[in-house]
């Protein structure tokens, strides 16, 4: 598990063959308690999801409006 540069938890895999991590989670969630299914084949973990990101958006308030859609 590893703090995100937004501090949220983002769960990684590392692949023991090529040494590399792979993220496994967004980091707009965070995401904790991960346990392998007993085959070995899923991943199972808790995550913080409201389906509200506290992630601002790169382009500001995305609101439809006349004038942010140009008339």
């Amino acid at each position: 598990m590893e703090s995100a540069t937004n501090s949220f938890s983002q769960l990684e895999v590392l692949n023991v063959q090529t040494r590399e991590i792979h993220p496994l989670t967004s980091d707009r969630y965070n995401s904790f308690s991960p346990t392998w299914s007993s085959d070995g084949k899923w991943i199972y973990f808790l995550s913080d999801r409201m389906l509200k990101t506290t992630v601002g958006s790169p382009w500001g308030a995305a609101s439809r409006t006349r004038a942010s859609i140009g008339r």
